[in-house]
């Protein structure tokens, strides 16, 4: 009778590891769509991170902190950063954003057009001169070196991608990344500026560089150092401008995303 129990046990457990495999649906990782998150293969990817900037402003060049420890103190104090759910939050309170963002409740997802709608909304309401918040995507290098922003924003496991990360993805990654990041650039929204296709990484040398996750063939190289003339206690905008017109890099803003493995 042992063995006949032991044999029930081990056809159970044998046919419920099949009843879960039947389902792989239920294995597949999942993101928060509503919270701007994207999912490209097994790798979340968050919304870009708000700088307020007119606090950066004030502590750039010739006021930057003494030490780490002491940028580190000014972060705990002033709180620079937003995350996008708090930029929402934000811009519900203050119209005509507040009528132009659709808030996902209980089970509701929701659709890529009104995904894009609240990039667009939001980006606009950050970068209103009139509310006086004002976020615009300009990063003071130096701090990125010093303070873990993606961490300290959304928690362990978030961080930064590296450029080992970037140069070994294939041309679906960065085609499916595109895709999904909802920004074309036009007169009309300042989205494609917090929605850059140009994010910062850590570098293979463990110096802060940037990466293009623009499809194709990036020229000269999908992963550059900052420029050495910059000085990387101010804040830049398009680091790139001196390049030729018609290089992706000439007009493209560098942001701040994180990245988790999904799974």
């Amino acid at each position: 009778m042992r063995i006949i129990s032991l044999a029930f046990a081990v056809l159970f457990l044998v046919l419920g590891g099949l009843s879960a495999c039947s389902s792989p649906d239920s294995l597949m990782p999942t993101v928060n769509e509503a919270d701007g998150e994207i999912l490209v293969g097994l790798t979340a990817i968050s919304a870009p991170l708000f700088p307020r900037y007119i606090l950066f402003y004030e502590i750039e060049g010739e006021d930057y902190p003494a030490s780490p420890g002491a940028t580190w103190d000014w972060v705990q104090a002033e709180e620079p950063m937003m995350t996008f759910p708090e930029m929402m939050d934000f811009c519900l309170d203050h119209e005509p954003y507040a009528s132009q963002i659709t808030v996902a409740t209980g089970e509701t997802v929701l659709t890529r057009e009104q995904l894009d709608a609240n990039y667009i909304a939001i980006s606009s309401c950050a970068y209103d001169v009139d509310l006086g918040f004002r976020s615009k995507p300009y990063w003071i290098p130096q701090f990125l070196e010093e303070v873990d922003a993606c961490a300290h924003e959304l928690g362990e496991g978030w961080a930064m991608p590296t450029e080992e990360f970037v140069m070994a993805q294939d041309s679906t990654f960065f085609e499916e990344y595109a895709a999904q990041n909802s920004a074309t650039a036009n007169t009309e929204n300042t989205a494609s500026m917090y929605f850059s296709l140009s994010l910062f990484v850590t570098g293979s040398d463990g110096q802060l560089k940037v990466a293009t996750l623009e499809p194709g063939d990036p020229q000269p190289s999908r992963v550059r150092a900052l420029p050495e003339r910059l000085d990387r206690s101010v804040h830049i905008e398009m680091p790139f401008e001196d390049d030729d017109e018609a290089s992706i890099w000439n007009t493209q803003t560098i942001v701040v995303r994180c990245f988790k493995d999904a799974i």
